[in-house]
């Protein structure tokens, strides 16, 4: 847990820096299948930021989380002892994430330059998409781009990227501990780094699970030119649940973190009785004693 501490505080803060931007900051009304938004955040409404970089750091907060889980993976993966080839150098280490957020921040960033006027934008959408509800006419919805296509290509490039990433990470370490024997690594030690491996997997899984799947459904209605306005809410709804699955699972799958919040619960659970209990014995005395008064 202590060569894990900072990178779980890393992937809890993405988490949250997620959460804020969909949910308080940005927050995003989209219109499949086009790339129409209205953004009802405060950001938008109240400080009156400019529509395009607030869509695009929306989106680039998916990839901050995402790299988030990869670095949870490879930090796993470099303090195990069978493993040859790891980065464990800080040089190493600087060049190899500077590299895989500059790729995510381009990528990402490539569609985002289409200036094609937001009239003429929704008049090309409504060939696709001719019954729009009302509020897509209106002046605060606006057009990130028209071409559909490289939007979902962009993005999926740097889902996968991420993704390819991570699972190298996750399978090789699980690979080492599970088939590869080692004599500077005992038994007890070896068990302990599996679970704690499988603990973060499956913690891992249930974000990737909750905004990965939504945003894969996302880039093939896109893709497919489709609409489903209940979808597309069920899809917000979705990614915005996600911080509280995260923290959940923390809690029950780690054994320090589920020792701390139940002591924390019984602790004060506790000390509620025993002032329930002192408060009951004041009454029994005080009962006690107006009965005497009263003979």
């Amino acid at each position: 847990m202590k060569n894990t501490k900072t990178v779980l505080l890393h992937l809890h803060f993405c988490t949250f820096l997620l959460d804020i931007i969909v949910d308080f900051l940005v927050t995003p009304y989209i219109y499949l299948p086009t790339s129409a938004v209205t953004l009802c955040g405060i950001l938008y409404e109240y400080l009156n930021l400019p529509f395009k970089p607030l869509c695009y750091f929306g989106q680039l907060s998916l990839y901050l989380m995402a790299m988030s889980m990869v670095r949870l993976f490879q930090t796993r993966h470099s303090i195990i002892a069978t493993i040859k080839y790891k980065m464990n150098k800080k040089l190493t280490l600087l060049i190899y994430y500077t590299y895989m957020y500059l790729f995510g921040i381009i990528t990402m960033m490539l569609y985002f330059f289409d200036e094609t006027p937001t009239k003429t934008a929704k008049q090309y959408f409504l060939q696709i998409y001719p019954c729009p509800p009302i509020e897509y006419f209106d002046d605060r919805t606006l057009v990130i781009t028209t071409d559909i296509f490289a939007a979902v290509f962009c993005m999926s490039v740097a889902t996968f990227h991420v993704v390819a990433h991570g699972s190298y990470f996750a399978i090789v370490g699980a690979y080492h501990l599970l088939k590869v024997p080692s004599r500077n690594l005992s038994q007890r030690t070896k068990k302990l780094q599996l679970t704690f491996l499988y603990n973060v997997s499956i913690q891992v899984a249930i974000p990737f699970t909750a905004i990965f799947i939504p945003i894969s459904i996302f880039g093939m209605m896109l893709f497919l030119s489709t609409y489903s306005q209940i979808m597309n809410n069920v899809i917000m709804l979705t990614i915005s649940f996600h911080g509280l699955l995260s923290n959940i699972s923390l809690i029950f799958l780690h054994k320090p973190y589920r020792d701390f919040t139940f002591g924390l619960v019984l602790r004060k659970k506790s000390k509620i009785e025993k002032n329930l209990s002192s408060v009951s014995t004041i009454v029994i005395v005080e009962n006690q004693a107006s009965r005497i008064s009263f003979r």
